[in-house]
């Protein structure tokens, strides 16, 4: 009896020495962390940054853009994004792709876009930012859309179609007319974006010319003259 008594108490005693140093071990996780917390906090409010360089030619140039513009969108920890452009544009419908995913991205965070060289289709893109840096000696501008109009074909005994248009797609006065029409898109592009701080008329936007920074500025096309660093600043 005695010796049950012993092994008894014995036995409570290892089992408290073991409770006391599970109750170390939990109280030691949670100061660490605690202690995590403080010196290593959850990244929150991050500035992403996304750089558009070269000509955007093939849905996998359109496609790499829009897949960061998307993991910007729905990344938590970025608050705000800098889109830094040094592009002369390129096809028409691939800009318009990361054009639209910015304008989605757009009603979640801020853009701010740095025009390093933004011309053409690379202005197409910055124009869908809420706020436009530009260097002094930036180029900005060539708002305008470059074609090669359709070959005249004659049918022949080597060359036939059911339709008249089935060959070239369209003639040449709808080729006219639809190049007209993507204009008119680029320029409506630049008018909602930047809207009452354009300064430009659309008939000198059709120009296409191309301003240095500090003309854009004038004209409204850009917002300020300042830096990358600046732009991920404010």
């Amino acid at each position: 009896m005695l010796k049950s008594l012993e092994q008894a108490s014995t036995s409570g005693a290892s089992a408290l020495r073991k409770a006391r140093w599970i109750l170390a071990a939990v109280l030691v996780a949670l100061a660490l962390a605690a202690a995590s917390a403080v010196l290593y906090p959850r990244l929150t409010g991050v500035v992403a940054v996304i750089r558009v360089s070269g000509y955007i030619l093939t849905s996998e140039d359109a496609d790499y853009y829009t897949a960061l513009i998307h993991r910007a969108y729905t990344d938590e920890r970025v608050g705000a994004v800098v889109l830094v452009v040094d592009s002369f544009g390129g096809s028409a419908d691939y800009v318009e792709q990361v054009y639209y995913s910015l304008k989605q991205l757009k009603t979640r965070k801020p853009v701010v876009a740095v025009a390093v060289n933004a011309l053409s289709g690379g202005y197409y893109i910055c124009a869908a930012a809420d706020y436009i840096f530009a260097h002094p000696t930036s180029l900005v501008g060539s708002i305008g859309v470059i074609a090669t109009a359709p070959p005249i074909l004659i049918p022949s005994e080597a060359v036939l179609e059911t339709g008249p248009y089935k060959l070239t797609a369209f003639s040449r006065l709808h080729f006219f007319s639809n190049l007209s029409r993507a204009l008119d898109a680029f320029i409506s592009a630049v008018q909602e974006g930047r809207g009452e701080r354009l300064k430009a008329s659309r008939e000198e936007l059709s120009r296409a010319l191309v301003y240095l920074g500090s003309e854009a500025l004038k004209l409204g096309l850009v917002d300020q003259l300042g830096s990358v660093e600046q732009a991920v600043e404010e």
